[in-house]
């Protein structure tokens, strides 16, 4: 039902009011939950237009733990279609919450804070406040680009979360569904003191 919610009250909102939605979605606030990130898989390689030097998760003591992706762009690419999907994990891994799915390279430049994809807007905000580079595509230089030491904060996502295990699948591919890159980000949500957010 929380989750139902929230849902309702972030797409309902007018496309004029997405600063409040982003607002709303990570104000630094106190969430009834921790976050903690173990795995990071690059799957599907080798890719045709990409090669992957580093792909893992770096656990910290005592602070948050941050992944590392590094590669090389062996093509250029004008075209970048991003697709995410949460899953959320009852026996097997479960497409929970709606697919994001947008052409990057048009959006930013295009469409981007303007309210026509909400969520695209969230996703950019996040990623673009510790990936500088993801606000030059297109991407006509080959070479090396890198994420490191990308930090999941809890105020990255929505005030309430269902506790449990969650698989991020992350796939970037061209106009001819040629991939260019497919990482797992496997994370585990846990409820802090006595909130109960299960949802069995």
């Amino acid at each position: 039902m929380i989750v139902t919610l929230f849902l309702w009250l972030f797409y309902t909102l007018p496309a004029g009011q997405t600063s409040n939605a982003l607002d709303f979605l990570t104000r630094n606030q106190t969430r009834p939950y921790t976050v903690r990130v173990s795995k990071l898989l690059c799957t599907d390689q080798p890719y045709k237009h990409v090669e992957v030097h580093v792909c893992n998760v770096k656990l910290q003591r005592n602070k948050p733990a941050v992944f590392n992706l590094h590669f090389t762009v062996l093509k250029p690419a004008n075209f970048v279609r991003f697709m995410i999907t949460m899953n959320y994990k009852y026996n097997t891994y479960t497409p929970f919450l709606e697919k994001l799915d947008f052409e990057l390279c048009s959006y930013i430049a295009n469409d981007w804070k303007k309210g026509t994809n909400k969520m695209a807007d969230l996703f950019l905000e996040l990623a673009t406040a510790q990936i500088e580079w993801i606000k030059k595509c297109p991407y006509y230089v080959m070479g090396r680009y890198n994420v490191t030491d990308f930090e999941i904060r809890t105020d990255m996502l929505p005030q309430f979360v269902p506790a449990g295990d969650f698989r991020f699948d992350f796939r970037t591919f061209t106009e001819n569904n040629e991939t260019l890159l497919n990482f797992q980000l496997f994370c585990n949500i846990r409820a802090r003191g006595v909130f109960d957010l299960s949802m069995g």
